[in-house]
């Protein structure tokens, strides 16, 4: 307003300040219609209300260096056309995730005490700059205009961050509210609107239980290793010491009884003694035996810490056996040393579908046990980045989207675990492809605004086509359980053993060793 007062006379100035708001107006107006909900997709949360910030730093930068009505006419309207187009769409989504008890206080704070003090603390800064030399106050003006609009960037940067935080706190706590008077932008409503109900976590959990347990027979692997037990069902701890003849080196005595076929003196060594950098190599080959693998899988837990590269060295021999190389990545789990982590993260690029999974699953279980481990997250981006293309291009070609493709982009989010937060992705998966679509609308709106745009652009078609499959497989899941739970009540004398190698393959029953067809999707054992 002063350089225009200084350039234009007073009729001139009604006609230039009249056409100014009236451009503006219509300017907002129109790239609000155009772009204004596209802006948050195109750039993210953060991106969109930077375009503020950052559009007042370069025209007024260009003001700064040669002063004239237009250039100052470019900096104010910059500033307004971004601010009620870009920024507020941004702004408004902030208040999604925020609880309504919050929210309703916090609001009204901002928006009117917080908007109505800014605007005083902007006269006093004004009027404390007029006071210095007329010849250096406007420059200043321009100066602490810049310097506020930093600081703005900087505030938006940290208001992003805590945004993604309270969207994984809602997914951890399965709580999130929406008030049906609440104005929100077309972005955050189709993200929204699915539904008006609440899920709790203990629901969430609940569903996330039930679905393990279909299938889920691995709960042995979970006993304390103190109390491991033998083929005949009896404790470790009540079994003799392991003879050793008189003058017979021990650890001898214990390779010969690893390499050969006793299955009895075998456990015997695996559960009276500890892995030991020379056992630790006679051990691994026996996860290739079914009668003793339980066992063996439980001792080479306790060397995963001591001896993680002897494990390594066999993850990544390819005359390996391939059922062994596959379950060596659930003995390296245990272990956070740095030679797993960078042996599992090596082993993603192994032809084996099914390796690759069990080295992702290995390295978010680390992640879950030492939240502070090193993980390569250069390369692990690499791998997500390599296999979201791959599952691209399989789409775009009209692939079928099978049991397969539904494993390789869960290895995607085991790795995103892997690299951030392993509780809150793993939320994330379950939400994604569970039946409450509120909790599914909060956890794609965790993800577009946790991941790079690049890489949000490429899952998001991926999961749209795999929740199909997935509630495909679901609901035979659950005509199985009934059939069983059927079956069980007519012969509840009947007591069948489940098959050894579900019960030692791995916690998690889609880790099974039957290879997977990456065409039909379909396991060749089935």
């Amino acid at each position: 307003k002063a350089e225009a007062a200084a350039t234009l006379d007073e009729e001139q100035l009604i006609a230039f300040f009249s056409y100014f708001y009236v451009a503006v107006g219509l300017g907002s107006f129109l790239l609000q219609a155009a772009v204004g909900d596209k802006a948050v997709k195109w750039l993210g949360l953060g991106g969109a209300m930077l375009a503020w910030p950052l559009a007042i730093l370069m025209t007024g930068a260009v003001a700064l260096v040669m002063r004239t009505l237009i250039t100052v006419t470019l900096l104010r309207a910059s500033a307004n056309l971004f601010y009620n187009s870009f920024f507020r769409t941004g702004f408004e989504l902030l208040y999604t995730p925020i609880p309504a008890a919050h929210k309703r206080t916090g609001k009204v704070m901002i928006d009117v005490g917080a908007d109505r003090a800014g605007d005083m603390i902007g006269a006093v800064i004004v009027m404390g700059l007029l006071l210095l030399p007329a010849a250096i106050s406007s420059t200043a003006l321009l100066i602490t205009a810049l310097l506020l609009a930093t600081v703005c960037a900087v505030v938006i940067l940290v208001l992003q961050r805590n945004y993604s935080r309270q969207l994984a706190s809602n997914l951890q706590t399965g709580t999130l509210e929406l008030e049906n008077d609440q104005p929100v932008d077309p972005l955050a409503s189709r993200t929204l609107h699915m539904t008006q109900q609440v899920i709790h976590r203990d629901v969430l959990l609940e569903e996330i239980a039930r679905r393990r347990a279909l299938g889920e027979t691995q709960a042995e692997l979970d006993r304390p290793s103190e109390e491991p037990v033998d083929a005949a069902g009896a404790s470790a701890a009540t079994l003799e010491p392991l003879p050793i003849p008189a003058g017979t080196d021990p650890t001898t005595e214990s390779i010969l009884i690893l390499r050969g076929d006793d299955d009895s003196r075998i456990r015997r060594v695996l559960t009276s003694r500890e892995m030991t950098p020379e056992l630790v190599p006679h051990a691994i080959r026996l996860l290739n035996r079914q009668p003793v693998l339980q066992e063996a899988l439980r001792a080479l837990r306790g060397a995963a810490r001591r001896s993680p590269g002897q494990l390594v060295d066999a993850l990544l021999d390819p005359f390996q056996s391939g059922r062994v190389r596959r379950r060596l990545p659930i003995v390296l789990a245990y272990s956070d040393s740095p030679i797993a982590i960078h042996g599992l993260a090596a082993v993603l690029a192994d032809p084996d579908p099914n390796v690759r999974y069990r080295a992702a699953r290995g390295l978010e279980r680390i992640r879950r046990r030492s939240p502070r481990a090193d993980m390569p997250k250069e390369e692990l981006d690499a791998v997500i980045e390599k296999e979201l293309k791959s599952l691209q291009r399989l789409r775009q070609s009209g692939g079928e989207i099978g049991r397969a493709t539904v494993q390789r982009l869960e290895m995607v989010f085991l790795l995103l675990g892997a690299i951030g937060d392993p509780i809150t992705v793993e939320l994330t998966w379950n939400a994604l492809h569970g039946d409450d679509r509120w909790l599914k609308g909060t956890a794609l709106e965790y993800l577009e605004n946790r991941l790079p745009i690049e890489m949000w652009n490429r899952l998001k078609p991926l999961l749209d086509a795999t929740s199909e499959e997935v509630a495909r497989e679901k609901r035979t899941a659950e005509e199985a359980a009934r059939e069983l739970r059927s079956a069980a009540d007519r012969l509840k004398e009947v007591r069948t053993p489940a098959p050894a190698d579900t019960l030692m393959a791995d916690e998690d029953p889609r880790l099974a060793d039957a290879p997977v067809n990456h065409e039909s999707g379909e396991s060749t054992a089935r």
